[in-house]
């Protein structure tokens, strides 16, 4: 495959994704089937790296290696294991915590599969058919190198055959679907095999940990809570009360259930609430509700009856609506895993927002951890979370 100019230097500089826009001639792609290794060649037909052909959204294929003499067989698949395995030995070997992501797609060599490490089980994501050409060799490379597997769990994010289900348990004795992992001492519960979501998101994990470690004497609102993940981490750093707003009447259980694994009371303290998220915000600043630390981690994209939310058209005016009900000294904490959506507009938009309505000044941010290696491509990097602090 021949690539633009454009492309070629992003190639060079250590990009992974191409998209069909890369090509000189977009007709060099019916040659080739998924999952088929092919070379990547500048604008002279000079080499540039091996790629595997991979419909993923607008993605057609995935740098797999920028080395001439590359093999892609069942050696180099291991030697990728073997180096995602060193590159988390100290979450391997932490007391406080067995959950993680342990095989990050294109940031540890393969795009369009993640593997998470959920205390002995692992989580096989894919998210293109061409990688799952080869799901045994992979499957068997991580069995070989990963000590005491309980379990595989396996879902699929591409479109499916017939014959195929989103999700399954491909090893492992029944009943390890349901369990309590660990994080930075802390325990939340895990459902795997059942549903796109497992009960947490890893991914936030350094913001669970600094929420904790804020929330002493804090009154405490979580937006889009999810399984109150957020409110349990503030909990137990000591908020003088948490309150989780979700629309999911899932939530209520999920939540409930994470608050007492960490022996934390259920009561007028710490609460849930089964509503629209917007809802609610509107509510609180007609009866002038604040509170000392706010954290909102809504979806990129979401439809009711009354609105339709954009993370990439909307966030800036959310973080307008939600800076009123921020107390004077407090913080505010907006976060997002829009792909598209990039770190320097995400900024702008909720500075703009923010320098409407008060003073706020950014003290932190945060976004993956040393558990999920990125590539220069934007869509690697895709969480970003912003903590502001509210001077007046």
């Amino acid at each position: 495959m021949q690539l633009r100019k454009r492309a070629s230097h992003r190639i060079k500089n250590g990009g992974r994704l191409i998209q069909a826009a890369d090509l000189v001639d977009s007709q060099d792609l019916n040659q080739y089937g998924q999952g088929q290794i092919v070379t990547l060649t500048d604008s002279d037909h000079e080499f540039l790296a091996w790629a595997m052909v991979a419909q993923q959204n607008k993605g057609i294929a995935w740098v797999v290696s920028y080395d001439r003499d590359f093999v892609f067989n069942q050696e180099y698949i291991i030697s990728l294991v073997e180096t995602a395995l060193k590159r988390r030995h100290f979450l391997f070997d932490s007391a406080q915590t067995n959950a993680f992501r342990l095989f990050n797609g294109p940031g540890d060599g393969l795009g369009g599969l993640t593997v998470d490490y959920y205390a002995g089980r692992l989580l096989f994501t894919w998210y293109n058919r061409g990688l799952y050409q080869y799901r045994d060799e992979i499957l068997q490379a991580f069995q070989e190198k990963v000590k005491e597997i309980r379990a595989i769990f396996e879902t699929i994010r591409f479109p499916l055959e017939p014959s195929q289900a989103p999700h399954q348990q491909s090893f492992g004795p029944e009943g390890e679907s349901d369990f309590v992992i660990s994080e930075n001492g802390l325990q939340y519960q895990i459902s795997l095999g059942q549903d796109w979501m497992t009960g947490i998101f890893l991914d936030q994990r350094d913001v669970r940990q600094f929420i904790q470690s804020q929330a002493q004497g804090l009154a405490v609102l979580n937006l889009f809570s999810y399984t109150g993940a957020f409110g349990v981490a503030a909990a137990s750093g000591g908020a003088s009360m948490t309150l989780n707003v979700d629309l999911a009447q899932r939530a209520q259980e999920m939540t409930q259930q994470n608050y007492a694994l960490n022996n934390l009371e259920f009561d007028s303290q710490n609460q849930v609430k089964i509503m629209d998220v917007f809802d609610y915000i509107d509510y609180s600043r007609r009866h002038q509700l604040r509170y000392d630390l706010v954290v909102c981690d809504p979806p990129s994209f979401s439809r009711s009856k009354k609105r339709t939310f954009s993370a990439l058209n909307d966030y800036g005016q959310l973080a307008t609506r939600l800076a009123d009900l921020v107390n004077p000294g407090g913080l505010l904490i907006l976060s997002t895993n829009h792909s598209v959506y990039q770190r320097e507009a995400f900024e702008n938009d909720v500075r703009k927002a923010l320098n409407q309505v008060g003073s706020f000044q950014l003290i932190q941010a945060f976004s993956l951890g040393e558990d999920f290696p990125t590539t220069v491509d934007f869509e690697s990097q895709y969480l970003k979370v912003l903590v502001y602090y509210r001077a007046s």
